[in-house]
C-alpha cells in the first residue's frame, strides 16, 4: 500500500506518519527529503521558508510534477507513506503508482499555531502574522509553486486533528480499514 499525505502545516503530518509507522510497519519517504539533501549541499538551514523556496525552484527547473518522479524512484518495497504533497501535479505523478491512495490532514487554524510554536525546529516562526505568512505561501496560484489545499481537495480520505493522538490512531486505523 502507498499513502500520500498532503496536509497544513503542524497539522499532524508527522504524528500521523509515526503512526503508520509504530503500529503498521509503514516506510516514511518525504517530497521534502531532496529538498533537505539540497539545503545541506548549499549549507542552509532547512527552515520552512528555505525548504520551500528550493521547492519551487526544482519545479520551475524540472515541472510542477518534479519532486514525486524523484521520489518514486526510491520508494522502498512494502508499505510506504509519501508525506509533505504540496502541488497538484505531485498527486498526479505519485497516481501513477498502484494502490495510491491520498489521504489529507487538517487541524483548526489556531491549534497548529500553538504545536507549531511548540516545536523548536529550525526557522521556527516568531509571530502569528509570520506564520500566517508561511501559511499564504503554501496556496499560490502558480501551478509550478506550492497549493496544498488544492492537493487536499483531492484527496480520497480526509482527517481532521481535532482531538487526542489516540483519536488520530483511531482515525487512522478507519482510513487503512477503508482502504482494504
Amino acid at each position: 500500500m502507498i499513502l500520500g499525505l498532503a496536509g497544513t502545516n503542524a497539522s499532524g503530518k508527522g504524528t500521523l506518519c509515526s503512526i503508520l509507522k509504530e503500529h503498521y510497519g509503514f516506510a516514511i519517504v518525504s517530497l521534502a527529503d531532496p529538498l533537505r539533501e539540497e539545503a545541506a549541499a548549499r549549507k542552509w538551514e532547512s527552515s520552512t521558508k528555505n525548504l520551500i523556496s528550493l521547492g519551487n525552484e526544482f519545479r520551475e527547473r524540472d515541472g510542477p510534477g518534479a519532486l514525486a518522479i524523484l521520489i518514486r524512484k526510491r520508494l522502498p518495497s512494502g508499505d510506504v507513506v509519501i508525506d509533505s504533497i504540496r502541488n497538484p501535479a505531485e498527486v498526479t505523478e505519485l497516481r501513477k503508482l498502484p494502490s495510491f491512495v491520498l489521504v489529507s490532514l487538517d487541524a483548526p487554524l489556531k491549534v497548529r499555531y500553538e504545536r507549531e510554536r511548540s516545536r523548536g525546529r529550525v526557522g521556527n516562526v516568531k509571530s502569528y502574522e509570520e506564520w500566517l505568512a508561511i501559511e499564504k505561501m503554501e496556496d499560490e496560484q502558480n501551478p509550478l509553486h506550492l497549493q496544498v489545499h488544492a492537493c487536499m481537495a483531492m484527496a480520497d480520505y480526509a482527517l481532521v486533528n481535532d482531538g487526542s493522538g489516540e483519536e488520530l490512531k483511531q482515525k487512522v486505523a478507519a482510513v487503512l480499514k477503508g482502504i482494504k
